[in-house]
Order: structure tokens, then C-alpha cells, then sequence
């Protein structure tokens, strides 16, 4: 093959793939591992540009005039198959910590706040209740500390009768 590699995508895990292209062209490249519906459309072209090339591809991407925010993201991650390629001229500088920290939909915990709250000793986030403040990261109207209530459900004490006697544990965003 003119290349050949794999990154594995995995929630919460950045990886990154280093390649040298001999010669400027066009090559196939497919997705070889299955994932579901709409895997055997997975197949993309790999351009090999000279740094011209390359200037000019970013060009017409800037062209394009998309932006790429939190909203849009939501909307691309949802499952499709065989859409046509889409270009962004502009990507939201919080995004790619937000998809990697798993918190791009704001309404959601991100897993650095989870870990706090296990760092402070309180067990597995997933054994506890947790109801969390809508926290917009970099916006001037969010708290200044985000924070969440957390609570150990037992059958003596259900989850609506201690709600409200917690005291909230800050956290730093």
C-alpha cells in the first residue's frame, strides 16, 4: 500500500499518527475494522499535496464559510451514512478539549469533573446520584465554580428524601 496505519478512537483518548508521503497523489484509504451500519461506504481518498497544494486545499476550505461550534458538532456526531464531505472554515476554540473531555453538550458532566469527585474520596461517580448545574465553559454569564450535589441511594434513604439536605461540592472547571 502507498500508506498504511490505524488510530483507534476511543472516548476520552487522544492519539495522533505521523506519515511521510513520498510523492504527491490521490490514494484510497478504508475503514478496516467493522462499526456498525454503513461501515462498507467507510472509504476516503488520502491527497498527498506539495506545500502549495496543501495552501490552496486550506483555502477552499476557509471558503466554505462553516463554522464548526458545539451546536454543529452535535448535529455531525449523530450516526449517518455516506454524507458528503463537509469543510469548516472556522472551528470553535473549546471544541476539541470539549469532544475529548466528553462534555460537548454543556448539559453534561465532563469526565475531569467525574474524576474530582472520585479524587475527594466519594467512590464511583456511577454509584451515586449526581445533579449537575448547566456550566458553559468560557462564557461570561457561567459560575465561577461549576458544582454538583452527589448522594449514595440506599433503600433506607431513596434519593428523594436526601436531595435536599446535600450541601454542594464545588468543583474547578
Amino acid at each position: 500500500p502507498a500508506l498504511a496505519g490505524q488510530i483507534y478512537a476511543m472516548p476520552g483518548m487522544q492519539t495522533q499518527m505521523h506519515a511521510v508521503i513520498n510523492k504527491p497523489g490521490a490514494f484510497d484509504g478504508f475503514s478496516a475494522n467493522y462499526s456498525g451500519a454503513g461501515f462498507s461506504g467507510m472509504r476516503f481518498k488520502f491527497h498527498g499535496l506539495s506545500p502549495a497544494e496543501f495552501d490552496l486545499w486550506v483555502e477552499k476550505a476557509k471558503a466554505s464559510g462553516q463554522s464548526l461550534g458545539r451546536e454543529a458538532y452535535l448535529q455531525l456526531e449523530k450516526p449517518s451514512q455516506r454524507d458528503p464531505i463537509k469543510r469548516y472554515a472556522v472551528v470553535a476554540p473549546d471544541l476539541y478539549d470539549a469532544i475529548l473531555d466528553r462534555c460537548v453538550d454543556s448539559s453534561k458532566m465532563c469526565m475531569h469533573q467525574m474524576a474530582a469527585i472520585d479524587a475527594r474520596g466519594l467512590g464511583s461517580v456511577a454509584s451515586y446520584a449526581v445533579a449537575r448545574q448547566r456550566w458553559s465553559p468560557g462564557r461570561g454569564d457561567a459560575p465561577a465554580l461549576p458544582y454538583v450535589k452527589a448522594m449514595v441511594c440506599t433503600s433506607d434513604d431513596p434519593a428523594s428524601q436526601i436531595v435536599s439536605q446535600l450541601e454542594p461540592l464545588a468543583l474547578k472547571p
